[in-house]
């Protein structure tokens, strides 16, 4: 796994217009961002399965922050499908994930660059 600078659900920490987040995502020049920043909207636009399908080719990506937006919009997406085996192993990725961020510490403030949601679906 490798920590980039992307951030952790790129549209959530974008500052847009109403109904002006489409625009947003389309004008992200980080493609894989933008597949997440979709997810989102998705998310938020009451369409939890399609979130859910968006995210799954970064369930195992090896870019750290992409896979925590992944394991997090899964997580929601399919407790609000109710599937809560699906959203559990995405919750212990998250685990896993602030593990290697943090340098085998498994806590936030080490270095694992999440947002404060990561630190409490972890604990």
């Amino acid at each position: 796994m490798i920590l980039s600078d992307r951030v952790v659900l790129p549209l959530t920490g974008s500052t847009f217009e109403p109904g002006n987040a489409e625009k947003v995502i389309k004008e992200m020049e980080d493609k894989e961002s933008a597949q997440i920043a979709l997810a989102e909207y998705y998310y938020f636009s009451v369409n939890a399965e399609l979130c859910a399908e968006t995210v799954k080719p970064y369930l195992s990506h090896e870019d750290i922050m992409l896979r925590l937006s992944a394991d997090m919009l899964y997580t929601f997406a399919n407790l609000t499908i109710g599937d809560s085996r699906a959203a559990q192993q995405a919750r212990e990725d998250i685990q896993r994930c602030m593990v290697h961020g943090s340098g085998g510490t498994g806590k936030c403030n080490d270095g694992a660059k999440g947002v404060l949601s990561v630190c409490l679906l972890c604990n």
